[in-house]
């Protein structure tokens, strides 16, 4: 939101950063601007709430266009309904007020869209719209022009297939970046300093997410996959065998695609199953050609007759459905881990994530000092128009700076060292890692030159002894530490 407001007070997309004071005029890439700016006029028009709205419609279009995938098959139009109950679980951990929302989003539709093979003119000139705001939205547009890319290697020998590929790969250029926009994912995942010590870059079968139950849904839809594709992989189309396998791998290696991974494989297994069973097998297109009978939508059935609506749920049931998906979406990650203090419901800003107590407590006393905090915390001191030390835009700062920075965190020498460096005199710690950052705690409670202010339910507040900081001090004075947050349960 703060990038978007920037751009809107400068009438330009940034080229550079503007945010940091350590990286400050350095390349900046960034692929979020279209969201960071929708995201800015929505706060203004609507306020901090209309995000958390927008994140529940793009998910509940994710959840629209994989139940129509599976209903692209099925008679009994009960099953698509109760299917998105199992990819909501799979996927909340992925639910979040970001832009990468917009990629489940359009990730979603496309599949919709290939599986429906029906490339019509106004089906082509919609799917080049929808990949020149992916470009702007989310680099994980190249994702979907993969998935596209897959599709025509299978239809190659269609020169109308072709041309849907190169014309999808000419429009996700038209972007501020032009070229870069294809680098930048690539240029990322080289940084491996970053990635290694990225949540949303680890394996899922890391030891941090293994024992999460949304976790151990991913884990049965990967086994499931692998089943599948083990026992009847000579009768699955070359598309899904393709898509399978590199969004597996994806998946497999970094968490953040395991919501990708699930929005493929949740309507696939739905319909080998079926095909199992003597069903419609093979997960391809329906026959071309109008349904007979009365019904001629969708929703009519895979041999053209039409919808056998007595095995339809009541609306009663698909009420209760979308009332739970709703609720799914509405709490900010349902605490299917117990006691996690991060995992929680409301609107708007969570106050006990973002330092909103610290950042008050910053200008309440009118400290102008440069501030070192996590990274996890610099997206909001940015949006309180503070320079930041770092923040989560990590691949700007580059990989020995952010070596050195992890560095700092566990070794008081260089601490000092970019100290004396950077000349910053705030400290702002979150309580969320105290236990894994005890070292560099223990060194400032035990140093004269730090004093530890405040803290509230979100970050440690530190001030050195300079003497603009001498008046505070005196007057707040010193607080002692909660022993308790060293310990890894709490």
């Amino acid at each position: 939101m703060a990038s978007g407001r920037w751009i809107l007070d400068h009438q330009q997309i940034p080229q550079s950063d503007p945010f940091s004071y350590t990286a400050l005029g350095n390349p900046w890439v960034h692929h979020e601007w279209g969201a960071s700016l929708f995201f800015w006029f929505l706060t203004l028009l609507f306020g901090f709430k209309s995000i958390n709205i927008l994140k529940i419609i793009l998910f509940a279009g994710v959840l629209y266009f994989s139940a129509r995938r599976i209903q692209f098959h099925f008679q009994n139009s009960s099953i698509p309904f109760f299917s998105v109950f199992f990819l909501a679980f799979v996927c909340q951990e992925r639910i979040l007020d970001r832009p990468h929302m917009f990629s489940l989003f359009f990730i979603s539709l496309l599949f919709w869209i290939l599986q429906r093979n029906n490339f019509s003119f106004r089906i082509v000139a919609g799917l080049f719209v929808m990949f020149v705001f992916w470009a702007n939205l989310h680099a994980e547009v190249l994702l979907g022009l993969g998935l596209v890319l897959f599709y025509w290697i299978v239809q190659i020998k269609n020169p109308y297939r072709s041309l849907i590929f190169f014309l999808s790969a000419f429009v996700v250029l038209i972007n501020p970046y032009f070229l870069k926009i294809y680098q930048f994912p690539f240029e990322h995942l080289a940084m491996k300093e970053i990635v290694a010590h990225t949540l949303e870059w680890t394996s899922p079968f890391a030891e941090t997410w293994r024992w999460m139950f949304t976790f151990q849904g991913y884990y049965l839809l990967l086994v499931l996959t692998g089943f599948v594709f083990l026992t009847r992989w000579k009768k699955l189309p070359t598309y899904h065998l393709i898509v399978g396998v590199v969004l597996g791998y994806l998946s497999a290696r970094y968490n953040r695609y395991t919501a990708e991974f699930a929005i493929w494989a949740v309507p696939f297994l739905m319909v080998q199953s079926w095909g199992a069973m003597g069903g419609r097998a093979g997960g391809g297109p329906r026959p071309k050609g109008p349904p007979s009978g009365p019904a001629r939508s969708e929703r009519s059935t895979a041999g053209g007759g039409s919808e056998d609506r007595t095995h339809c749920p009541p609306n009663w049931i698909k009420g209760g459905i979308c009332g739970f998906v709703l609720f799914l979406l509405l709490w900010r990650g349902v605490p299917y881990q117990w006691g996690e203090p991060w995992q929680r419901h409301g609107w708007g800003i969570d106050q006990r994530i973002a330092p909103v107590a610290e950042v008050n407590f910053i200008k309440d006393y009118s400290l102008s000092s440069r501030i070192f905090a996590k990274d996890s915390l610099g997206s909001y001191l940015i949006f309180e128009n503070f320079p930041v030390f770092i923040d989560g835009r990590t691949p700007l700062y580059g990989n020995d700076f952010f070596r050195e920075y992890q560095s700092a965190l566990d070794d008081p020498n260089v601490f000092e060292q970019l100290r004396k460096k950077w000349d910053f005199g705030i400290l702002l710690l979150p309580r969320f890692w105290a236990s894994s950052m005890k070292g560099l705690h223990e060194y400032l409670l035990n140093s004269p030159d730090w004093v530890l202010v405040y803290y509230g339910e979100t970050a440690y507040l530190y001030l050195d002894r300079r003497p603009a900081h001498a008046e505070v001090i005196a007057q707040v004075g010193t607080i002692s530490f909660p022993l308790e947050d060293f310990s890894t349960s709490h």
